[in-house]
């Protein structure tokens, strides 16, 4: 599969990450039951760079899924829906995501499990162009590493062909294990 991308760097140092860091499937696990989720891309504090960020929904999305779950859950391929409440509704194994919105707790960083992370808001970098149309433009966070400022550009037509994975983490959000290829879509 290949697909556009964003690119990240740093002012000051050089520093380089893609949005490829929140690619591929994203899964909570708990009771050998799977529910999926997308990730944000945000930095984190931490580990000081650009990381895929927990995708706990806004609770005015998550109560529109919860109301909408009991009459589509299972009816339509979840992958083609752009609709993140209805996304969310669609899957199977709801009373995952359930358990989650009732720890009342802030997403994670994916790759440290720490909370010490914020979500970059891509969207108001877009308004009016496709995000990998833009040209290099600041996102307005200071790199943590360095304090350079970051900035982001989208690949245009470039697009780079990437290996399906799936990640999965408990419902803290603490890492599990990656699977790659064809061992990625299988059961957890």
């Amino acid at each position: 599969m290949s697909v556009p991308y964003l690119s990240f760097s740093c002012s000051s140092c050089d520093y380089r990450e893609t949005s490829f860091v929140a690619s591929g499937r994203f899964s909570w696990v708990h009771d050998g039951e799977l529910f999926n989720f997308f990730p944000s891309i945000g930095i984190c504090l931490d580990c000081q760079k650009i990381v895929p960020i927990e995708g706990i929904p806004e609770r005015d999305v998550f109560l529109r899924s919860r109301s909408l779950h009991p009459e589509i859950k299972g009816k339509m391929s979840s992958l083609i829906e752009r609709d993140e409440a209805k996304w969310l509704a669609y899957q199977e194994h709801f009373h995952i995501l359930e358990i989650i919105i009732d720890q009342n707790r802030k997403p994670v960083c994916l790759q440290c499990g720490r909370e010490n992370c914020q979500k970059i808001d891509l969207s108001r970098m877009s308004k009016d162009n496709k995000l990998t149309d833009i040209d290099l433009t600041s996102i307005g966070i200071k790199h943590p590493g360095c304090d350079g400022e970051l900035f982001m550009k989208g690949s245009g037509s470039t697009r780079i062909g990437i290996t399906p994975k799936a990640h999965y983490f408990d419902i803290r959000g603490q890492y599990l294990t990656t699977l790659h290829g064809r061992e990625g879509h299988s059961s957890f």
